[in-house]
């Protein structure tokens, strides 16, 4: 993810990692530099820390 992208979430109050994981692909569909792929790829990433990491 780069800075571009973070601003784009932002501007869409996903401002944590816990409301990355709580997003859909088609929730982040109308960010046109970020692809299908990438959307899922960052939110399972952040499903993955925010989830089913342990503590």
């Amino acid at each position: 993810m780069n800075r571009h992208i973070a601003v784009k979430f932002a501007e869409k109050q996903i401002t944590t990692l816990e409301e990355l994981a709580e997003q859909g692909v088609d929730d982040l569909a109308d960010i046109e530099e970020l692809t299908d792929e990438q959307a899922a790829e960052l939110i399972m990433a952040a499903r993955n820390i925010c989830w089913f990491s342990e503590e």
